[in-house]
C-alpha cells in the first residue's frame, strides 16, 4: 500500500493490464557499476529487460536518463526546511529614516570634510594677497560657512564670498564632489520611499 501503489493500480485500471510486483535481489535503486560495465539495482533490470517499469521515489540524473526514461514527477517531498526572518529596513514611524540612504561613517564624513573645508576656505581667503585681509574687509568663519552653503546649495545666504581664486576653486571642487553624492542619496531615498512593510505568516517550524 502507498502512494505509488495507488498510482499502480489506477494504471491497471485505465490501461487494462495486471502487473507483476517483485522487489529486485539487491535491493538498490541503480548504480552503473564501472568495472562489469553494467547497472545493479532497478535500473539494471529496466535495462535488461526483466521489468518493464519501476515504481519508487528516484533520484533523476543524466547518466541514469541516459539509459531509461522518466516519467513527470508525481509528487515532490524534502525533509529540510529553511525559515530566514525577513524585517522591512523602512518604517513610517522611524523619525531618522532620511539618513538610511547612507552609512554613519559616511555622514560623519560629509559633516567633518565641511567643517575642515569651512577653516580652510578662512585661513586661504584671509593669507592669500587677494583676500578681504589686503583689501581691509573682514572675512569671518561665519561667511565662509555661508559662501560654503551657497556653492553647494545655490542659495544666497551673505553678499560676503571668498575672494581669493584658490579658495573658490577649493569651493568649486568641493560642489562637484557635493553633486555626485546629492544624487546618490535622491536614488537611494526613493528606495527607502517605495519599500513596503511585508508581514510573513510563518514565524517558525511550529507554523
Amino acid at each position: 500500500k502507498g502512494f505509488a501503489i495507488d498510482i499502480l493500480m489506477n494504471l491497471e485500471r485505465d490501461l487494462e493490464f495486471e502487473a507483476e510486483i517483485y522487489l529486485v535481489e539487491d535491493k538498490k535503486y541503480g548504480v552503473y557499476d564501472k568495472k562489469l560495465k553494467r547497472w545493479n539495482g532497478m535500473i539494471g533490470d529496466l535495462v535488461d529487460g526483466r521489468a518493464e517499469l519501476a515504481l519508487t521515489s528516484f533520484e533523476m540524473s543524466s547518466a541514469r536518463q541516459d539509459v531509461i526514461d522518466f516519467a513527470d514527477a508525481a509528487f515532490m517531498y524534502h525533509d529540510r526546511v529553511i525559515i530566514m526572518p525577513v524585517k522591512s529596513s523602512y518604517t513610517s514611524h522611524d523619525w531618522f529614516g532620511f539618513m538610511k540612504p547612507f552609512g554613519t561613517h559616511l555622514w560623519v564624513a560629509f559633516v567633518s570634510t565641511s567643517v575642515v573645508l569651512v577653516i580652510m576656505v578662512w585661513l586661504i581667503d584671509m593669507y592669500s594677497p587677494y583676500g578681504y585681509k589686503h583689501h581691509f574687509q573682514v572675512f569671518t568663519l561665519r561667511d565662509s560657512f555661508s559662501d560654503l552653503s551657497s556653492t553647494v546649495f545655490k542659495i544666497n545666504l551673505d553678499d560676503v564670498t571668498a575672494r581669493s581664486p584658490s579658495a573658490r576653486f577649493t569651493y568649486a571642487v568641493f560642489s562637484f564632489g557635493t553633486l555626485i553624492l546629492i544624487s546618490t542619496y535622491t536614488a537611494n531615498l526613493m528606495v527607502f520611499l517605495i519599500e513596503k512593510k511585508v508581514e510573513f505568516p510563518i514565524s517558525g517550524l511550529h507554523d
